[in-house]
């Protein structure tokens, strides 16, 4: 199946566990693929009604694993953050977008892309954030639709010590969750957080023990799954579609950003 993902089933409920421990489960390609192959494996199962993302041992995900990107030329690299900004748009939206990255965001660029709208196949999607949730990993975490966490947990965007900005959408899905002012301090700073301020900015729902983190999430879920999804997802196109795409021009912003930056080191 799949060798850095975990996936289960549990009555409704689909879990999608990142599964590299060993260094907090930073993205290589294969996981990058491979989660991406799981959401839509969950999304076009019938029996399946919400979703839910968590992290296997003390980290929910450390974001892209920078040593494996070490050797890694530059288009490929610049490809790779297309795909992981792509994967994100698909957590969103329930879309499976078959098209190769950069040109997706080059032509949204250009003002010829594709239009938001949820997808058919769209399913509530729930973050289960257990410890580290830093770079890429609070970036997944933002782009789902709820958050809950362990009271363990840290969250972060250090992107700016290392003079990047975050291309997974942590410019864009914070500022729409807990406005400005809270996104200019995640990204200005880069500073680490724990989940009880992020609850007080907004970014998380609730928070707790560690014991009991997988249980309350997956009562939660129980709730959702008990809801019609055709309403559901009319609910979520209600909500989401006023900042569309406002969302899509800030992700292909994001993405000509991130590489101007890059040209001039």
């Amino acid at each position: 199946m799949y060798e850095h993902i975990l996936l289960d089933r549990k009555v409704r409920t689909g879990i999608v566990t990142l599964n590299r421990p060993e260094v907090k489960n930073a993205f290589d390609e294969t996981m990058r693929v491979e989660f991406r192959d799981a959401l839509k494996e969950l999304r076009h199962d019938e029996k399946i009604r919400v979703i839910i993302i968590t992290g296997a041992g003390d980290a929910f995900s450390t974001g892209q694993d920078l040593k494996a990107l070490y050797d890694v030329p530059q288009d490929r690299l610049k490809w790779l953050t297309d795909f992981g900004r792509l994967m994100i748009l698909e957590i969103i939206t329930g879309n499976d977008y078959d098209a190769d990255p950069k040109e997706f965001w080059d032509e949204i660029l250009g003002g010829n892309g594709v239009k938001f709208e949820i997808g058919e196949h769209w399913k509530p999607v729930i973050a289960q954030v257990n410890g580290y949730a830093m770079g890429g990993g609070f970036e997944i975490a933002c782009a789902c639709d709820f958050r809950f966490a362990s009271e363990d947990a840290i969250f972060a965007l250090p992107e700016i010590d290392m003079r990047i900005i975050p291309s997974w959408g942590g410019t864009q899905n914070p500022l729409f969750l807990a406005g400005l002012p809270a996104a200019k301090y995640i990204t200005f700073t880069g500073e680490r957080l724990p989940a009880s301020k992020l609850k007080e900015m907004g970014l998380v729902h609730d928070v707790f023990a560690a014991e009991q983190l997988g249980e309350e999430t997956m009562k939660f879920a129980k709730i959702l799954s008990q809801k019609h999804p055709v309403t559901l997802k009319l609910m979520k196109t209600s909500l989401e579609q006023p900042r569309g795409e406002q969302l899509l021009r800030g992700l292909a912003t994001e993405h000509e950003c991130l590489w101007k930056l890059d040209s001039k080191q």
